[in-house]
């Protein structure tokens, strides 16, 4: 599986549901549930594939005998009361692999991060057919001077796909606490091939800075190919409390016709109303 899918996929979300246009419908203009939960979504997402690139590295966790790389330190308990499994590892974004103290790591996703994930994994993440890691300690935790928190965040994986759920989430920073549980599974396709795909399927809840209550769903997988910079087609339907459905369609082109472009427009629906933006 290739970690620049990922990165791209994640960038393409997290800025593809914060809205900006001159044109805004004249009624029910509620799109802060749309761009809260994108800040929330974005990171908690990014979890998995941050997760994923330091444990297939390390001796002790991944199953192999790989050599670590750089990036934040990280640390490998032992044992936990005398069994090999299940093992714990941290990852300390506070300090350098050699351990001196920074106080943050600029990420490969380009995020800043600070703070330490502690995470518990059941069996080897590599070699075990069905390994599973539950991050249950997020000390400090923060991406670019927004606190994240949960009281758990469990990712699995097969052969072919990973799933991340998260539990009673939180994205805070001075001005706002946001709210965030929900579950995204990727899964691949032509893996390692010229036009590998990730498919992101998936559900959440949330409450936004104003307090309102909002679910989302995607209702047609989000594709992203490795010869395609953005999200080429799939449907995300957002629905905050009292308000109608608010569908984000990334299956348009920049005309607002549907045929699955290579493009970076994406249609906001709302009752029947169309407004075609752009992610960047």
């Amino acid at each position: 599986m290739k970690k620049n899918i990922f990165i791209s996929l994640l960038l393409t979300v997290s800025l593809g549901i914060v809205f900006d246009s001159c044109k805004k419908p004249e009624t029910d203009t509620e799109t802060q549930s749309a761009t809260d939960n994108a800040i929330c979504e974005a990171e908690f997402t990014a979890i998995m594939p941050s997760t994923n690139a330091r444990a297939v590295k390390q001796v002790g966790i991944n199953g192999n005998k790989l050599a670590a790389g750089a990036g934040p330190y990280v640390v490998i308990d032992s044992s936990i009361n005398g069994q090999k499994w299940p093992r714990r590892m941290h990852i300390d974004f506070d300090r350098d692999p050699t351990g001196t103290v920074t106080g943050g790591f600029t990420d490969a996703d380009g995020r800043f991060r600070k703070g330490i994930l502690s995470m518990l994994f059941d069996t080897t993440w590599v070699t075990a057919k069905n390994p599973r890691v539950t991050i249950d300690t997020m000390k400090n935790y923060s991406v670019n001077g927004i606190t994240y928190k949960a009281r758990a965040i469990i990712i699995s994986k097969t052969s072919n796909s990973y799933s991340t759920t998260v539990e009673d989430g939180s994205c805070t920073n001075s001005s706002w606490t946001l709210k965030w549980s929900g579950t995204r599974t990727f899964t691949i396709f032509n893996s390692g091939k010229s036009n590998e795909e990730v498919h992101v399927t998936g559900s959440a809840n949330g409450t936004n800075r104003d307090n309102v209550s909002y679910s989302t769903n995607i209702t047609s997988p989000l594709v992203k190919s490795t010869a395609c910079t953005y999200i080429s087609s799939g449907v995300i339907d957002i629905t905050p409390s009292g308000k109608a459905v608010r569908t984000i369609d990334y299956s348009v082109d920049a005309a607002g016709n549907h045929k699955s472009a290579c493009d970076n427009a994406v249609a906001l629906v709302i009752k029947g109303n169309t407004f075609i933006f752009k992610i960047d």
